[in-house]
């Protein structure tokens, strides 16, 4: 465990937040998935976070997301630094069931969400919460998954990490899917040694740079990864003008996303269009981007120029 969390807390770069590929009959289809892992590499994105909600883990039943997660867990391995695994179900017995299965898989962390349905009510409830779970894979960092729009769980994360993390070990790192950077900034002061920040709202990367923030995980990385890093490289370089450019290009290709209705199944039609790879349609009770549309969506950011290698 320890290395493991010398790993997490060391990382630097971006990790995809991939997408689940279906075919044409709606399965889930995994032959794509080591074309999956060269894209991301011809862009230099070093790490995947699979099963989350670009990748409609919830619309997923437990064995499909046991074979997803297989398949990247040999797709990846020697090819990708990092790969995590988002384990979140509204049944705590099946999400048990899948941090398991991730331990077996010898993953390098597993992330979870906060109950979102029948929520905690207090810290005694969260620490019972994410012991039960890391019971199940005693030798998995976990990566508290922030996204509050999607959750309606806002808690603070610079004093709830804290508090929660001391009662459970594992609990190293957060995906910060929000776009509060004053929570951040004052995370980052107090406890920026002791856990790892996967910052998960990308048109603001920049912003979430001059924080500290040395990691991210994005659900455009698949296709605008490349750009991404550039902007890691020339913040890193103290070329801020540069960096300020490549960062207003990335927004605008989410505003472009917003424009067709920003969500899962845009962001995968954006993916099918740039990436050269067929990823399919999302999964009820999302519904696909028309075929118009997404060929109209594709020819917009295509405009953009956005460089993928």
């Amino acid at each position: 465990m320890d290395l493991k969390l010398l790993k997490i807390r060391s990382f630097e770069g971006l990790c995809a937040a991939t997408y689940t590929p279906f075919d044409d009959q709606g399965k889930v289809n995994l032959d794509v998935i080591d074309k999956y892992v060269q894209l991301l590499r011809n862009q230099g994105v070093a790490g995947a976070f699979v099963n989350g909600t670009t990748g409609e883990g919830l619309s997923l039943t437990v064995d499909e997301r046991k074979s997803i997660a297989e398949k990247w867990a040999s797709a990846s391995k020697g090819k990708l630094d990092m790969l995590i695994l988002h384990v979140t179900t509204s049944c705590i017995l099946e999400t048990q069931e899948l941090a398991k299965h991730a331990e077996t898989l010898n993953v390098d962390a597993i992330s979870l969400l906060p109950p979102f349905y029948y929520k905690c009510e207090t810290n005694d409830d969260f620490i019972a919460y994410f012991k039960q779970v890391s019971q199940a894979a005693p030798n998995t960092p976990i990566v508290y998954y922030h996204i509050p729009t999607f959750t309606g769980v806002n808690v603070k994360l610079s004093e709830f990490l804290p508090a929660v993390s001391s009662a459970v070990p594992a609990l190293c790192a957060a995906k910060y899917s929000c776009c509060d950077l004053s929570d951040l900034a004052g995370f980052m002061r107090t406890d920026k040694k002791l856990f790892k920040i996967f910052f998960g709202y990308e048109e603001m990367l920049l912003a979430a740079l001059s924080l500290g923030v040395t990691a991210a995980i994005g659900g455009t990385f698949s296709y605008q990864g490349y750009l991404a890093n550039k902007i890691i490289e020339d913040y890193k370089k103290g070329d801020l003008a540069k960096a300020r450019l490549e960062q207003d290009q990335l927004k605008h290709g989410v505003d472009i996303l917003a424009k067709y209705g920003y969500c899962v199944s845009t962001l995968k039609s954006a993916g099918n269009e740039l990436s050269g790879i067929n990823f399919g349609a999302v999964r009820s009770p999302m519904s696909p981007v028309p075929k118009l549309r997404a060929k109209e969506l594709g020819s917009e950011l295509k405009a953009l120029g956005i460089p993928m290698k």
